[in-house]
């Protein structure tokens, strides 16, 4: 990938201060690390400046990218044998917490 390219991607993914990021670690090293905060997570996402971190937090937290469709079918199809199973020996009762 370009380096203009590398500076655009983290601009996208972190604006103005990743990209500024990403460029003070190309002259000088440092930060070697940022921060971010995605909508959907409530603790920072630190990220590795000068490593594929950037490409993964785009393409995974801001695009949405996740490849889980295989697996959610998978889970469905388990879901349902159990269910199935379960409604077999009897009503299946839902209990919220660790008490009997």
């Amino acid at each position: 990938m370009s380096f203009s390219r590398v500076v655009a991607s983290y601009y996208e993914a972190f604006g103005v201060y990743g990209a500024l990021a990403f460029l003070c670690h190309h002259v000088v090293g440092h930060p070697r690390e940022i921060s971010a905060w995605p909508e959907e997570i409530k603790s920072p996402v630190h990220v590795r400046v000068g490593t594929s971190d950037a490409w993964v937090y785009r393409q995974i937290l801001l695009r949405g990218q996740y490849a889980l469709d295989l697996l959610d079918a998978v889970l469905l199809d388990i879901l349902q044998t159990v269910l199935n199973e379960a409604s077999a020996l009897g009503p299946l009762v839902v209990r919220r917490g660790s008490g009997p």
